[in-house]
């Protein structure tokens, strides 16, 4: 009797667990000892595009392509982790298999080792991945889209800073920089409006009117804009207007590496813009795909900052004109950090805009003022040595920002890409607020007013 309730249980599981199997979501592949599957579920058939029938019988490396993507043979690749799972080593990893229609897709296979009345079998869970990787994909491409476009950029920025710096005078130097972040912004606002009404006519014209906008503006320098390379006294030892080589070139950069103050302006500027540059290369990946935000609400939020740069930017660069510049630098980076960590722990798009309004404040108390202390720490017959050092600042940011903020997205809470953020912003600030207790009289009549210095430091 207690034998018959026994078999009954048993029947009784065997048909719940044949229940449960045949009604998951994922795929279910049951392998036997000679590497033939022996089952299959219902959503293995759908997914595979076989019948059950089709399916018992083969190998799994007759429903995979013949090699997968690092180049492994499918077959002996699947029989060397059918043998780790039987020697006790359950195994994750993906794999691409092919349907019965051709079409391949990626999968993530969960592989163990369960012994059944003395015979060893391989159970496989597999689920289609083939959307998050192709996101996932996508996702990388648009974030080194986006680092190449501010890359570009900040070539020219840097460019045209160089210039500022030579045509204008230490204490309207603030006023220049703003000046060119206001025209810079308002070219984004209004010049996609334009190429698209006149795409829209032709293309041929939206090219010529191209041609002859930048003649123009090639013949403005030309004629108006005033040489601003110094002459160069050569050193004792030097033939006035020969070449230098290499050597003396790379040791020209050293100099500037032995100017302790600006070296650390660097390393706080090349925190400063790892942050900032998440705005431009991972914000948009972010609010689409944790958020659910398309594309067109990340590009309204990027309108919305390049106008407020256009309204506001003048008046805040004379407001902030008597001010200590690393003063203006230090809270800079306490407002950017607020606005960056704010994406971390909002969910609602009105606290998104306002998270890029307090981020647009700081970006125009830091912008101008920033690149008016590079200009005032470069001596004139280096300026072009400082400005290409400073480089650094955005291209060792480009270089690892992009990549540590897609891990992060990938393998952990992506909320942490905006906590680290505004974590990097404090410490740049700390840096800046040093500088101020520890060299203001290096950063003088940079804003168009004297500082009063509360300790002079000469540079190495």
């Amino acid at each position: 009797m207690k034998n018959q309730e026994k078999s009954g249980e048993e029947e009784q599981l065997k048909r719940l667990a044949n229940f449960t199997m045949e009604n998951a979501r994922d795929a279910i592949l049951w392998i036997g000892p000679k590497s033939r599957i022996i089952y299959c579920n219902q959503a293995a058939c759908l997914l595979l595009g076989y019948t059950k029938e089709e399916v018992i019988g083969k190998h799994p490396g007759e429903i995979s392509p013949a090699l997968q993507p690092d180049g492994q043979d499918s077959v002996s690749k699947a029989e060397t982790l059918n043998k780790e799972v039987r020697e006790g080593s359950s195994q994750l990893f993906e794999w691409v298999h092919h349907r019965k229609d051709g079409s391949e897709f990626i999968a993530e296979v969960k592989l163990h080792q369960i012994t059944i009345q003395d015979e060893m079998l391989s159970l496989a869970v597999l689920r289609d991945i083939t959307e998050r990787k192709d996101a996932e994909a996508a996702a990388q491409e648009e974030r080194q889209r986006l680092a190449r476009d501010l890359h570009d950029g900040v070539s020219q920025t840097l460019w045209s800073a160089s210039l500022i710096a030579d045509v204008l005078p230490e204490e309207k130097r603030a006023d220049g920089f703003g000046i060119l972040r206001v025209v810079a912004n308002l070219a984004v606002v209004i010049g996609p409006a334009i190429g698209g009404l006149l795409a829209t006519r032709s293309y041929t014209l939206l090219f010529i009117i191209d041609v002859i906008t930048s003649v123009i503006t090639a013949a403005v320098f030309f004629l108006f804009v005033p040489e601003t390379k110094p002459e160069v006294v050569p050193d004792p030892g030097e033939i006035a207007g020969e070449d230098l080589t290499l050597f003396e070139t790379l040791a020209g950069y050293l100099k500037v590496t032995k100017d302790q103050i600006f070296m650390v302006f660097l390393m706080g500027s090349v925190l400063m813009v790892l942050a900032y540059m998440q705005m431009n290369t991972t914000l948009s990946v972010y609010l689409r795909d944790v958020h659910g935000i398309p594309d067109r609400g990340y590009g309204l939020l990027l309108s919305m900052n390049a106008a407020m740069v256009v309204l506001f930017q003048f008046w805040i660069t004379r407001k902030i004109r008597h001010l200590a510049p690393m003063k203006v630098m230090a809270w800079g980076m306490v407002i950017y950090a607020v606005g960056f960590s704010m994406y971390g722990f909002v969910s609602t798009i009105w606290l998104f805009v306002t998270a890029m309004v307090i981020i647009t404040i700081a970006e125009m108390l830091v912008s101008p003022v920033g690149q008016a202390i590079v200009a005032k720490l470069s001596p004139e017959d280096m300026r072009g040595r400082y400005m290409a050092v400073y480089g650094f600042s955005w291209t060792i940011p480009m270089a690892i920002g992009p990549l540590a903020a897609g891990l992060i997205m990938d393998n952990y809470d992506p909320n942490w890409v905006w906590y680290a953020s505004g974590i990097i912003m404090l410490l740049a600030g700390s840096i800046f607020a040093g500088l101020q207790l520890k060299a203001a009289g290096r950063f003088e009549n940079i804003n168009g007013d004297k500082q009063t210095p509360e300790l002079e430091v000469t540079s190495g």
